[in-house]
């Protein structure tokens, strides 16, 4: 929640909320939708006979390490953005030359993510970052 923009809805004479879950503003709201908001615009747009522009998804993040102690660095994905999480990566695969490997699935990215390796500075590591399908370029 961010304040003050959470509570504008307030104000609202007619407030329509679009969300597959629920809020805390749910018994306020004059029609709500229960489903994605990119499923209730697109149909919201085709019943209006309205063209969807296209749309680019763009998003910095920053790959990094860091030494923890001696013998041991923290490699990380993050947002460019302090508690911005990666949303358009699925996957991300990390080996080092040493044949230590982890993997790590969109549960684990849905908020800054890092690995602890035991591993020497000039290591070679390899990160394979697998972005979601709706946000791969054709």
């Amino acid at each position: 929640r961010t304040s003050p923009f959470c509570e504008l809805p307030l104000y609202a004479n007619k407030l329509i909320i679009c969300t597959d879950g629920e809020t805390p503003l749910d018994d306020k709201a004059t029609l709500k939708f229960s489903l994605e908001s990119d499923v209730f615009m697109r149909s919201l747009m085709e019943g209006l006979n309205q063209e969807i522009p296209p749309f680019i998804y763009q998003q910095r993040f920053n790959v990094g390490y860091k030494k923890i102690s001696e013998g041991n660095y923290c490699v990380f994905l993050k947002g460019h953005h302090s508690n911005e999480p990666c949303t358009c990566v699925s996957e991300v695969h990390i080996s080092a030359s040493n044949g230590m490997k982890k993997e790590l699935e969109q549960s684990m990215l849905n908020k800054q993510f890092s690995v602890e390796l035991a591993v020497p500075l000039k290591t070679e590591i390899e990160m394979r970052i697998l972005f979601k399908e709706e946000y791969q370029v054709e």
